[in-house]
């Protein structure tokens, strides 16, 4: 409600502690918490449209918040939500999208759904033909970097990425050129990483030729920690897979309390008349629906109204 405030100061200070209060509401293992809470991401566009100060803090709280949030509120809210942000605001809330995206991507348990889903942003961001959304594009690759595998970041992220060496754009180079590095741990075996640094060391313009110039040094000292990288990248695939069963155990937990399944009420086997143990109804008794019973007596167990 506060987020909603007519006051712009009451929702930029709870705006600040959006992420915590979150946090103090759910529990990430917990789906039906964090489905009361779906509401609250369905009801951001008025911060969205604030000031490029709002829309910043609004992206880093998001990233921070996305583990909390469910996939399907991931894909029909949060996410269209940062797209709109990218667009329409300044390039410091670019920045704070991006990795909001990122994590945004990682967070959707589903591996067909996150794919498709990624699918869809690189031909709007890395494959249109406005330059800024491909540096953006850039900038999200990076911070995925961040947090996936390296597994997951290769199928999702590294041809979009390494293509970018042969954009018809100098500034695209550039950008790809400055962060080359930070893609080697998950792309230093694929051919078309060593093809991306071949083509920028050889490009024709004056600032990617001297970007490059230190690039070997620079993958030199990111490769230089393969152990760390190694346990590191362990540990970043059993968080994936801890997505995936978390996922699937909270909707087999869901599906069960939607039919009942785990849920003995004694009450219910008993008559309205004299109180009798459940060990004492007649199991002879007829099954049929169409059945009666006396008055004071057990009510049958195929009773329609015991299965309500």
């Amino acid at each position: 409600t506060l987020l909603q405030d007519e006051n712009p100061l009451v929702r930029m200070n709870t705006l600040e502690h959006f992420y915590p209060l979150l946090q103090s509401l759910t529990r990430e293992s917990e789906s039906g918490s964090m489905r009361k809470l779906a509401p609250v991401f369905q009801n951001l566009t008025l911060l969205s449209e604030g000031n490029w100060r709002t829309q910043e803090l609004l992206a880093k709280q998001l990233e921070k918040a996305a583990s909390l949030v469910l996939a399907d509120t991931l894909r029909s809210n949060v996410l269209p939500l940062l797209y709109q942000m990218s667009e329409e605001s300044t390039y410091l809330v670019r920045k704070a999208t991006m990795p909001a995206i990122a994590k945004a991507l990682w967070c959707i348990p589903v591996p067909q759904e996150r794919e498709e889903t990624v699918r869809e942003f690189r031909a709007h961001w890395a494959e249109g033909g406005v330059f800024w959304m491909r540096l953006a594009f850039i900038d999200c690759a990076r911070a995925a970097t961040e947090c996936y595998s390296s597994a997951l970041f290769k199928n999702l992220f590294s041809a979009s990425t390494l293509r970018m060496a042969e954009d018809p754009v100098a500034n695209v180079r550039l950008r790809l050129g400055t962060v080359i590095d930070e893609f080697a741990p998950a792309c230093w075996d694929l051919p078309q990483f060593q093809h991306a640094i071949t083509i920028l060391k050889e490009d024709n313009d004056i600032d990617v030729i001297q970007v490059m110039k230190d690039a070997d040094s620079r993958i030199d000292t990111k490769m230089s920690r393969k152990e760390a990288l190694r346990l590191e990248d362990s540990d970043r695939e059993r968080a994936e897979l801890d997505l995936v069963e978390r996922y699937q155990r909270n909707k087999s937990d869901l599906r069960k309390r939607q039919l009942g399944i785990g849920i003995f009420r004694p009450s219910a086997l008993l008559a309205k008349g004299p109180t009798r143990r459940l060990t004492g109804l007649d199991l002879d008794a007829p099954s049929s629906p169409s059945s009666t019973t006396t008055a004071g007596s057990p009510t049958s167990i195929a009773d329609p109204n015991l299965t309500k």
